[in-house]
């Protein structure tokens, strides 16, 4: 992000829309998505999809996020499972 050079010093100056796709990315990163996934949503972001094609991009990441946890679950009860067995031996 460039910022807007202004006045006889040269002070920085940054468009709001410059800093909304920041907080974009900050938020992103902070949810954990990666930095390839990031850059595909700023591209829809900024491309025609715009704020919904980026709401998609976040249930996908939601909708991935709960398949992960049901998938623990499942391998946490089969662990479990298997400790009983081992210890009724």
């Amino acid at each position: 992000m460039a910022p807007v050079r202004e006045g006889r010093l040269g002070a920085r100056r940054y468009p709001a829309r410059a800093i909304r796709q920041v907080r974009i990315v900050t938020a992103l990163r902070a949810a954990r998505f990666g930095i390839p996934a990031t850059a595909r949503a700023m591209g829809e972001l900024r491309g025609s999809g715009g704020v919904e094609a980026l709401h998609s991009v976040l249930q996908t990441r939601r909708s991935d996020i709960a398949r992960r946890m049901e998938l623990l679950l499942r391998v946490g009860t089969q662990l479990v499972e298997l400790r009983e067995d081992l210890s009724g031996r």
